[in-house]
């Protein structure tokens, strides 16, 4: 909670003063939609959607230094604790009116592979990961048929997507 809203007054809050404050909008263009756990989705407009999201995700890392150092404290042996904690993002970038459902959908989606990549491509700490999509229409349904006659297999036999190649560090 802390690391999203430290992110939105970063990237948002300039944004704001320079241009909306002067016609007496106050308000930051957010609408958190969940939080809880380790879920969270934030509805926000596009232009600011990756820039939230890198900022989101470098705030946690650093935050959650402190809370492993007080870990590590507590603990007679470490070794098993990373150095801080690490967190993947899935981005969906869409028209206003595009399906709410079909953008958390889309969104777990890409958190789930950018998840998945990082335990995969990763050595001792998983690295923070965002992965997005760009829909440009109406076009509804779940990641794979959305990028549909845009998969490809690699060398090692998995399915990557053509002109898609995140997942991307923050």
């Amino acid at each position: 909670k802390d690391s999203l809203i430290e992110s939105l007054k970063v990237v948002i809050e300039p944004a704001i003063e320079a241009k909306l404050s002067s016609i007496g909008i106050t308000a930051l263009p957010v609408r958190v939609l969940y939080i809880g756990g380790d879920d969270l989705a934030v509805a926000i407009q596009g232009c600011f959607a990756l820039d939230v999201a890198s900022s989101l995700l470098k705030s946690f890392e650093k935050k959650s230094k402190k809370l492993m150092e007080m870990f590590k404290s507590l603990q007679e042996s470490d070794n098993d604790l990373p150095e801080y904690l690490t967190m993947s993002a899935g981005v969906v970038l869409a028209p206003y009116n595009y399906p709410i459902q079909n953008f958390n959908h889309i969104g777990k989606e890409l958190e789930t592979r950018a998840k998945v990549y990082g335990r995969v491509n990763s050595g001792s700490i998983k690295p923070s990961l965002i992965d997005f999509c760009l829909i440009k229409n109406q076009t509804s349904g779940d990641l794979n048929s959305i990028r549909t006659h845009r998969m490809i297999k690699n060398d090692a036999g998995s399915i990557d997507f053509m002109l898609y190649g995140g997942p991307y560090t923050p």
